[in-house]
């Protein structure tokens, strides 16, 4: 029997989505991403998970929201912003992006900046808004932002479609590994 050599296959669509390593970068990744909102209101607090991460502000603006490229939902995003914040640029949450929004408004009080990806498979809910198949690869990705007196003013919860997201990352010089 004669053996296959193995076959890689490309997307079935190009990547929408490079995630980024850095802050600056990751503010500009959504760019020419169109927004639909599914639900928003005003919180008193953090979901439980995010709690511990920094001092909380009195009320938080929660927004979900299914990010779409080309026609094509690639990112299921719920986002929670300093409310005060929010209020202040209300117009630009609402219709944009909320990294390079952020970005923008509050880059120079940003103290720290973190995320974290695992990788999973999407449940009933996210395949129908991602439309992909039940348990179809996704990348979960949470990311948090504090200001300068350590207090939380963002934290977001993004499941990508997982034929639409790529993350590169810099290994350096081989000749530096002993």
């Amino acid at each position: 029997m004669a053996r296959r050599r193995p076959h890689w296959r490309s997307p079935a669509a190009p990547i929408a989505h490079k995630l980024a390593l850095d802050w600056k970068s990751l503010a500009a990744v959504h760019d020419g991403a169109t927004i639909k909102m599914l639900e928003q209101g005003v919180l008193k607090s953090l979901p439980a998970v995010d709690r511990d991460k920094g001092k909380q502000v009195e009320r938080y603006r929660m927004m979900r929201r299914v990010h779409i490229r080309d026609g094509r939902p690639y990112l299921v995003a719920t986002v929670w912003l300093d409310d005060a914040l929010f209020r202040k640029h209300a117009a630009s949450f609402r219709k944009s992006p909320v990294l390079p929004t952020l970005h923008r408004v509050a880059g120079n009080v940003l103290s720290r900046a973190w995320q974290t990806l695992t990788i999973g498979a999407a449940d009933v809910e996210i395949a129908g808004l991602l439309k992909i198949p039940l348990n179809a690869p996704v990348a979960r990705i949470d990311r948090v932002a504090i200001d300068r007196e350590g207090v939380v003013i963002y934290t977001g919860h993004g499941v990508y479609r997982g034929d639409s997201i790529c993350m590169e990352m810099e290994l350096g010089s081989p000749s530096l590994v002993v």
